[in-house]
């Protein structure tokens, strides 16, 4: 569990002393939480359902030596997550998830490890979860030109590397770790946007509802491309979905990267219904 369970003893004693303490829960609840930890089985969710992992991964050290799995380059090596949420949006007839907070802890060894890795692109996600399509979200590595995105899907967004193929400079570094949350409200200006441990990088375009790029299907991959020159070799030790958008300030709580993600907050206000049912008991 990480560090979530010294959250969860403290706001039981802050609920002991403060029975009549409130609590607030954003309008989007934690549906998924992977921490790697169980290095025997790097599936296994915290919450949700377990993970279909392929082709070659391993258990590595994550920041602050947390577990994490490590995902070889190549095609055939990705993370398939199982998408639960299904259809919401804020307009029209939603027929696939619009709505939705992926966290991503992550670091990235090498953009350029040799191999069919050319550097240049690092796919992170792609929402239709087919292996036929390119990857939706990348990180990409080329002099002069923002890192987060895709052509006009999700516009790109951060800073541009000084030289192709490096690390060393642009928004996103070589083997550094970063917690990179993209939250998505598809059909509202605004509200789908991009940051890194805490820090908004942009703001992307509007986005269509139900476009294959833009929203969730019943599954989605996690550090795949379809295409053997566009992966890289990436280390996660935090994957988490929300079933809605989080807002900026929501977003900016969670922190950088290693920073334990809340469990569910319906899940915290049982454990302290049923604290305080039995302090009543025992006054009587």
């Amino acid at each position: 569990m990480k560090k979530n369970s010294t959250i969860i003893r403290k706001a039981l004693f802050a609920a002991a002393f403060c029975p009549i303490a409130s609590f607030t829960s954003s309008a989007a609840t934690l549906v998924g939480l992977w921490e790697f930890e169980n290095s025997s089985n790097l599936a296994q969710a915290t919450v949700g359902s377990a993970l279909t992992l392929n082709g070659t991964t391993s258990a590595t050290t994550g920041v602050g030596g947390d577990g994490a799995i490590n995902v070889a380059n190549g095609i055939a090596n990705y993370i398939s997550v199982s998408n639960t949420i299904g259809a919401n949006g804020a307009s029209g007839v939603p027929s696939r998830t619009n709505q939705f907070t992926i966290v991503l802890d992550f670091l990235v060894p090498d953009f350029d490890d040799g191999g069919a890795d050319n550097g240049q692109f690092t796919g992170l996600f792609d929402f239709d979860g087919s292996n036929t399509a390119d990857a939706d979200y990348f990180i990409r590595k080329q002099a002069g030109v923002p890192e987060l995105g895709v052509s006009t899907i999700w516009n790109y967004q951060g800073a541009g590397a000084t030289t192709s193929n490096n690390g060393a400079a642009g928004t996103v570094l070589v083997n550094t770790w970063y917690r990179l949350v993209l939250t998505a409200n598809n059909g509202v200006a605004g509200e789908s946007s991009v940051f890194l441990n805490g820090t908004l990088i942009g703001d992307h375009a509007i986005g269509t509802i139900n476009a294959v790029r833009r929203s969730l299907g019943t599954n989605f991959r996690v550090a795949w491309d379809n295409d053997a020159a566009e992966n890289s070799q990436i280390q996660i030790s935090n994957l988490a979905l929300y079933d809605g958008r989080l807002t900026d300030s929501e977003v900016v709580a969670l922190g950088v990267a290693g920073a334990a993600i809340p469990e569910p907050t319906s899940w915290l206000l049982a454990s302290l219904s049923g604290l305080s049912f039995a302090l009543v008991r025992r006054r009587k």
